[in-house]
């Protein structure tokens, strides 16, 4: 049978997390692809920084998220943490260069690659056929063919 560990800090750090020379607490357990550790307790599967947070400091306040203050997603250091809101975490990631901004056909909703985007201002087909044929609104034909949006794709490289 597994040991079940004690529900504080220490119970469910304390051989988990490896001290770094910049003061971060690394998690030694399971990392997803993107380093962040996941933890199991009891059944149920947490996020080690979030339950980290919440040994440290309590319950995640409703509709807050716990951001890394040390950039670092494998960190459980309690005093590395801080409750934010999203947006809170968005600006964060912003104004240090982290923000994966993806443009285009690299942007995981896309429907539109540069080739089509080239070739809605490129034509002369009408914007209602050209939104059924690709599959999108007028509207976004309309704003791709008036250079509102898809902006980073530059007819003069294409032609």
């Amino acid at each position: 049978m597994p040991k079940t560990r004690e529900f504080t800090w220490n119970g469910m750090f304390a051989d988990r997390a490896i001290p770094s020379s910049n003061g971060c607490l690394e998690f030694a357990g399971y990392k997803n692809e993107e380093g962040y550790g996941r933890i199991m307790r009891l059944g149920s599967s947490w996020w080690a920084h979030r339950l980290s947070y919440v040994l440290a400091n309590g319950p995640i306040p409703e509709g807050m998220v716990v951001m890394h203050l040390c950039d670092n997603p494998s960190c459980v250091n309690p005093e590395h943490l801080k409750a934010g809101t999203v947006a809170d975490n968005v600006h964060d990631m912003e104004s240090k260069g982290r923000a994966r901004k993806r443009k285009g056909s690299a942007h995981q909703n896309s429907k539109l690659t540069e080739s089509d985007v080239i070739h809605i201002r490129t034509t002369n087909e009408s914007v209602t056929n050209l939104a059924k044929r690709l599959g999108v609104t007028s509207t976004l034909v309309s704003r791709i063919r008036n250079g509102f949006t898809w902006k980073h794709v530059e007819l003069n490289h294409a032609l």
